[in-house]
């Protein structure tokens, strides 16, 4: 990590994610001092907030539901917990068609469960998480606040 304040570039680059596909720019927003996507989910639209703390992304249950989104085939349910401690319990869910900022993002696995977090920052019904599970697919993110940019390298 280097770098980061509301006009600098924050960039995280561990060097680990498999090479291959594109990258990914798009805009982004900040609500309450988190980083906000815009996304679809297999053409529902959707707003994810990245979360690099988060061991899996997460969506609430009638966002799956309206997005259609089947179940993960192989995938165990995972229990997350919330900033209180609580247990979420989360199914596993198939995104066929990721697309962050309108760009193709690939296929990827999100679990359907609770995120009352998000209501809490004034987020709606269609927000949910982008965690270290989806991000690990790229070797590099780039966040430009200034910008107001998101860019994941391959």
């Amino acid at each position: 990590e280097r770098g980061a304040g509301d006009q600098g570039t924050l960039t995280c680059d561990p060097g680990t994610a498999p090479a291959g596909g594109a990258d990914v720019t798009c805009a982004v927003t900040v609500v309450a001092k988190h980083i906000v996507l815009p996304a679809s989910l297999n053409g529902t639209n959707a707003s994810l907030v990245l979360d690099t703390g988060a061991r899996g992304s997460l969506l609430p249950p009638g966002l799956a539901t309206r997005a259609k989104l089947p179940p993960a085939p192989g995938v165990p349910p995972r229990e997350f917990h919330g900033l209180d401690g609580r247990p979420l319990p989360a199914r596993p869910v198939s995104v066929a068609s990721l697309r962050l900022g309108g760009m193709e993002a690939g296929p990827a696995t999100f679990f359907a469960g609770e995120v009352a977090a998000l209501a809490a920052l004034g987020l709606d019904a269609d927000s949910g998480l982008l965690g270290n599970d989806v991000l690990g697919a790229w070797r590099r993110l780039e966040v430009a606040f200034a910008a107001g940019r998101i860019r994941l390298a391959r």
